[in-house]
C-alpha cells in the first residue's frame, strides 16, 4: 500500500527528522493542500499533536512558515485560522495548541497571525480552553498580555472561575480568585450558581475559604433557591466556614489594647493592695517585688512581638505571566507576585503579605507570627503564664487575710477568678506553640490539610531553586536516546519511501 504524502510528513514529524520534513515540504511546495486530511486538519494541527519540545517545535514551525511563504498560495495566518473537527468541537491550530498545553507554540502562532479572538464551534474562547485544560502559564499570558476578561462567558453560561472549579483545576482556581474582583466571584451562570456553589459541591475547603476571604457572598441563591451551604454534602469544615457571618481579613488593634489594659488594671490592683494597704500581712517584700517585675517584662515582650515584623518573601520584578512561565504554580503567590523560597511561607490575608515560616495571625498582638518574631511571641506567652500564676498565688495569700465582706477581699477574689480564666486560656496555647517550635512545625501546618503536610514532608526549609523552575521538557534525554537508537530505522524507512516513489 502506497504511503501518502501526509503520512510521510507525519512520520518525519514523529521521528523528529527536520531534514526529511523539509524535503517532503519542498517536493509538494505548490500542493500544500495535499497535507490537509478529511477533517480539515492541517500541518499546524499535526505540529500541536506532536511530542516535540520547545526548540524543535520552533524549528518545524519556522520551516512550515518559510514553505508557505514560498508557495505564494495561502498565507500562514490563513492556515493558522482554519478550523478542523477534533473530538466534539472545531479547533483552529491555536485552539489545539492551547488544549495540548504548547505554550511556546501558542506564542509563535499568535506572532504569525493566529487570531486569538476566535472561538470554537461550541463557543469556547482561548481563555476558556486554557482554563479547562489547566494550562496556567497560557492562561496568565492570555489574561495579562492579550487582555482577556475573566468574566467572558462560554456557550455554557460560565465564566473562567466556574469552569476551572468544575474541572477541579485548583491551582488555576486559586490564581483566578486572586485576580478577580468581587463581582467576578459572585457571577451567576445559567443555573444561577456562583463559583462558591461549585466549590462547595466539589468539597474543596481551600477554595471555599479563599472565595470567602475575597468577599464572595455565601447567601446568593441559585434558580432553585439554594444557597451554597444547601449544596454541601456534609463536610463539617466547609459548613463551618459558610456559617460564619464574616471571615476577618482586617487588622484590628482592639484586642491588643484590651490585653494591655487588662494586664495594667490587674497590676495596679495588686500593687495597691500589697504595697499601699496590707504589705505587712503577706510574704516578704522581696518576693512581692520579684513578682512585680513580671509585669513590665511581659509587656515588653508582648509589645516586641507586636511591633517586630516577621520576615516576608521579597517581591519579584517579573510580570505575572513571566513568573508562571518560569516557576511551578505552587511556589508562587499571585497576590504578592513573589516566589515562595521558604517551603512554609503563606500569604496572610490580614497583613496582605507572604510570611516566612508562617505560624498564625494573632489578633491579640495584632501581628503575624512567623520567622523573625516567633521567639518574642513565645517569651511573651511564657511570662504571661508566670504573671497570671503569680497573680493567683498572691491573691490567694491576700484573701486569707481578709473576710469575704471586706472590699479588698472581694477585689482579690475578682482578680483571682480573672487570672484563673486567662491562665486556662493562655497555658494550653503556650504549650501548643512551644511544642510546635521545638518540633520545627507551626500552628498553620498542624491544622492545615493533611495532604499538604504530606507533600511537604522531607523538604528542606529553603526550597531548591531548580525544583521551583518549570522544566522545558523532562523527556529531552529520552528523546535524544530515542533519536540515536532509531536513526538506522529512519534511514531504512526513508529508503523504502524513495523506492515506492
Amino acid at each position: 500500500m502506497a504511503v501518502t504524502p501526509r503520512e510521510k510528513l507525519l512520520s518525519a514529524l514523529q521521528h523528529d527528522d527536520l531534514e526529511w520534513y523539509n524535503s517532503i515540504l519542498s517536493d509538494y511546495q505548490y500542493q500544500l493542500e495535499i497535507f490537509i486530511d478529511s477533517k480539515s486538519k492541517n500541518f499546524f494541527h499535526d505540529l500541536c499533536n506532536s511530542i516535540l519540545y520547545h526548540g524543535r517545535l520552533q524549528s518545524f514551525f519556522l520551516s512550515l512558515h518559510k514553505t508557505i511563504q514560498a508557495s505564494h498560495n495561502k498565507t500562514t495566518s490563513e492556515y493558522l485560522n482554519s478550523r478542523a473537527k477534533i473530538d466534539d468541537d472545531e479547533y483552529t491550530p491555536l485552539h489545539f495548541a492551547i488544549v495540548k498545553q504548547k505554550k511556546d507554540l501558542v506564542l509563535m502562532m499568535i506572532s504569525h497571525g493566529a487570531n486569538y479572538q476566535m472561538i470554537t464551534k461550541r463557543g469556547f474562547n482561548c481563555l476558556h480552553l486554557a482554563g479547562k485544560g489547566n494550562s496556567i502559564a497560557i492562561f496568565v499570558v492570555l489574561y495579562e498580555k492579550y487582555s482577556f476578561s475573566l468574566n467572558s462567558v462560554s456557550s455554557e453560561g460560565q465564566n473562567a472561575l466556574q469552569m476551572v472549579t468544575l474541572n477541579k483545576n485548583w491551582d488555576l482556581a486559586y490564581l483566578i480568585i486572586a485576580l478577580s474582583q468581587k463581582e467576578d466571584l459572585d457571577f451567576q451562570d445559567m443555573y444561577g450558581r456562583t463559583s462558591l456553589h461549585y466549590a462547595v459541591m466539589k468539597e474543596k475547603r481551600k477554595i471555599v475559604k479563599y472565595l470567602l476571604l475575597r468577599g464572595a457572598d455565601p447567601l446568593i441563591q441559585d434558580l432553585e433557591g439554594k444557597k451554597p451551604i444547601d449544596l454541601s454534602t456534609g463536610f463539617a469544615d466547609i459548613d463551618k466556614l459558610l456559617k460564619r457571618k464574616k471571615i476577618r481579613t482586617n487588622g484590628n488593634k482592639r484586642n491588643f489594647y484590651i490585653m494591655l489594659c487588662s494586664l495594667l488594671i490587674k497590676f495596679i490592683i495588686i500593687c495597691w493592695i500589697t504595697i499601699i494597704k496590707e504589705i505587712s500581712n503577706i510574704t516578704k517584700l522581696y518576693y512581692v517585688i520579684c513578682g512585680y517585675l513580671l509585669f513590665p517584662i511581659t509587656i515588653f515582650f508582648w509589645i516586641l512581638a507586636s511591633k517586630t515584623k516577621p520576615e516576608i518573601e521579597k517581591l519579584n520584578e517579573l510580570s505575572l505571566s513571566d513568573l508562571y512561565c518560569k516557576y511551578v504554580p505552587n511556589v508562587l503567590c499571585p497576590y504578592c507576585k513573589c516566589v515562595k523560597r521558604n517551603k512554609h511561607s503563606y500569604h496572610c490575608f490580614t497583613c496582605n503579605m507572604c510570611i516566612k515560616d508562617y505560624d498564625h495571625h494573632c489578633y491579640w498582638v495584632n501581628n503575624c507570627i512567623g520567622k523573625g518574631n516567633i521567639k518574642y511571641f513565645l517569651l511573651a506567652l511564657f511570662f504571661l503564664v508566670l504573671d497570671f500564676t503569680y497573680s493567683i498565688i498572691i491573691c490567694i495569700l491576700l484573701y486569707t487575710n481578709f473576710t469575704s465582706k471586706n472590699a479588698i477581699g472581694v477585689l482579690t477574689s475578682i482578680v483571682t477568678i480573672a487570672s484563673v480564666f486567662f491562665l486556662l486560656a493562655v497555658a494550653p496555647f503556650f504549650y501548643l506553640n512551644m511544642s510546635n517550635f521545638l518540633n520545627s512545625t507551626s500552628v498553620h501546618q498542624k491544622f492545615s490539610n493533611k495532604n499538604v503536610r504530606r507533600s511537604l514532608a522531607g523538604l528542606s526549609d529553603v526550597q531548591d531553586t531548580d525544583s521551583m523552575l518549570i522544566q522545558e521538557d523532562p523527556l529531552d534525554s529520552i528523546r535524544e536516546h530515542a533519536r540515536d537508537s532509531e536513526s538506522s530505522e529512519i534511514s531504512k524507512f526513508n529508503s523504502l519511501n524513495v523506492q515506492e516513489l
